[in-house]
């Protein structure tokens, strides 16, 4: 019979956080770009997506002094263990710990240019400088998933696929949210515009989902 400890119920739970948040941060800051109007709806789903950017940080965070606590195996205290925690730090567990964390306030950090663009004038300097943020924020929450388990020896093209993968699907699930709340939040004309823009765009991403082995 499988043997579940409490160290792996508390492990999965904070993993689906993970990857909720990662999903939510993702979907949000997505439609919020793609519906630029009218404002309170965008900022709407800036808090959304600044929110779910913390969560994800501090969840990947956790997700490391969880470990830590497992391999302790002394309670509460054990995530505090500095010997397991300077060997894990050292190990793809920390790695991915801390290049998921990255990816989070490099998301949070997206939400705010992107919020500031709503309260006052911006250049194409500032805008260059969101998208290369958030492009940043994606190749660190795609590389994150190679970095343990049985994609750690995959070659290079395998761990490209592998980020398409995951950031196609964590868009097209973390956009279901803020595309019901349109329903709720938005005109006719602009809710039609969003609708077709996602659609074109959801075609797309169905098309790297089958490239990529979905």
């Amino acid at each position: 019979m499988l043997d579940i400890s409490t160290w792996d119920i508390v492990a999965l739970a904070n993993k689906l956080l993970m990857y909720i948040s990662g999903a939510f941060a993702l979907g949000g800051l997505s439609i919020a770009l793609m519906a630029s109007k009218p404002l309170s709806f965008r900022r709407y789903l800036l808090r959304y997506a600044g929110v779910s950017a913390v969560v994800l940080s501090v969840s990947a965070t956790m997700s490391f002094f969880i470990q830590v606590g497992a391999y302790a195996d002394n309670g509460l205290s054990g995530l505090w263990d500095p010997d397991f925690t300077a060997i894990l730090w050292d190990s793809p567990i920390g790695h991915q710990a801390l290049t998921r964390s990255l990816s989070g306030l490099l998301f949070l950090l997206g939400t705010g240019l992107c919020w500031r663009e709503t309260a006052a004038s911006f250049t194409a300097s500032s805008v260059r400088f969101r998208n290369i943020t958030l492009a940043g924020a994606l190749l660190f929450y795609g590389y994150s998933f190679h970095q343990t388990g049985h994609t750690v020896d995959l070659p290079n093209i395998a761990v490209l696929l592998i980020a398409v993968h995951v950031i196609a699907i964590s868009w097209w699930l973390g956009s279901l949210y803020p595309l019901w709340r349109s329903c709720h939040m938005l005109e006719q004309t602009s809710l039609h515009a969003l609708m077709t823009r996602f659609g074109q765009l959801a075609a797309w991403a169905v098309g790297l989902l089958m490239f990529s082995g979905g």
